[in-house]
């Protein structure tokens, strides 16, 4: 069975680009517009690695990973490993995201070898 990537971010294009590299390589994915639609696909499935963007409408990135670990330790569900891909990375943003403890995190632009590198490491340490 293959890997289900949650991939949250309010850019059409990074969710269509992302989901086409991460199912090439055989990673299924659900997309999310943003926070909240990334919290309700959350409750309905299982996924194996969440990827957000920080700067959204409604929630943002780090609102969405807190919402959903809350949400993963009310339900006694396991933990997700997130990865945040951001262009905006302020010094207020990238303390928090360090002070989240989160998996991994990219700068935009980066490149998809690199991404796709993060992902496998993230996985492969869940497992």
């Amino acid at each position: 069975m293959s890997k289900k990537i949650l991939v949250v971010d309010d850019d059409g294009l990074v969710l269509v680009t992302l989901k086409r590299l991460l199912k090439g390589v055989g990673y299924e994915t659900v997309l999310a517009r943003n926070g909240a639609e990334a919290i309700k696909k959350i409750r309905r499935k299982n996924c194996d690695l969440i990827i957000t963007d920080i700067r959204m409408p409604e929630l943002n990135g780090i609102e969405t990973i807190e919402r959903i670990r809350e949400f993963l330790r009310t339900t006694q569900r396991n933990p997700i490993p997130e990865l945040v891909i951001t262009a905006y990375d302020t010094e207020e943003n990238l303390k928090k995201i360090r002070e989240l403890k989160v998996a991994s995190l990219l700068i935009k632009p980066f490149d998809m070898r690199e991404l796709l590198s993060c992902v496998e490491r993230r996985i492969e340490k869940k497992e």
